[in-house]
């Protein structure tokens, strides 16, 4: 458009990582996914359930939790059905806010398996996966633009493409084989998240930016 870099601020929404979403001193659930999101298509999570029979052979008592409502959810249910998964995915439907901390505190691993829908949506900056990242949860995501943001050189380990079932499976697995590893993963993560997200440092940051508008500072 024209627009020179240096005239463009980009700040990301924020999350209370302060009080809110923090780490529990409690012990994880060694065998729960969670799914944090919205029922539509470019969520992904059909992709997730197609993924379920594989964790399941190697796991056999892992659960899916999947927090969420949508357009989809009738679907997404008849297809646990038909990939035989029903028994280990259990849907909450809309779930508040102020209880969705103890889901990321609880679940050994957050699966955001994103994807672009058939319009051409997707995700901005996920605020589930920023939430989870908060609760010092491990996560395995779909690659989507910022990303790197969020999850800095760890960005690798932690997206997959998510279409292919045995890679999105492999990867689930591999969290809940190493959770020392996972856990140390996460804790940096959070770390880096942390000077990010937290809504001080938006707050900050936004505030920096109204008062450069406001004394003229971001006129070209």
């Amino acid at each position: 458009m024209g627009v020179p870099a240096h005239a463009v601020n980009v700040l990301p929404m924020g999350v209370d990582l302060a009080e809110r979403f923090v780490p529990a001193k409690s012990v994880r659930d060694g065998n729960e996914l969670l799914f944090v999101g919205r029922l539509v298509e470019k969520k992904g999570l059909r992709h997730l359930i197609d993924a379920m029979p594989l964790v399941l052979q190697e796991f056999p008592h892992a659960t899916l939790t999947i927090a969420g409502f949508g357009p989809d959810e009738g679907p997404l249910k008849a297809l646990a059905g038909k990939r035989d998964v029903a028994h280990a995915v259990r849907f909450l439907g809309a779930v508040p806010q102020a209880k969705l901390p103890a889901l990321y505190q609880r679940a050994s691993v957050f699966v955001a398996p994103f994807v672009t829908a058939a319009t051409g949506d997707q995700e901005g900056l996920p605020v589930a996966l920023m939430e989870a990242v908060g609760c010092g949860c491990p996560v395995v995501a779909g690659y989507v633009q910022g990303l790197e943001d969020i999850l800095g050189e760890d960005t690798p380990v932690i997206t997959v493409d998510p279409t292919d079932a045995q890679a999105l499976a492999l990867r689930i697995v591999g969290v809940l084989r190493a959770p020392d590893e996972a856990q140390a993963t996460a804790a940096r993560v959070r770390s880096r998240a942390h000077d990010l997200l937290d809504w001080s440092q938006v707050e900050r940051r936004y505030g920096d930016v109204l008062a450069q508008a406001c004394s003229g500072g971001l006129r070209r």
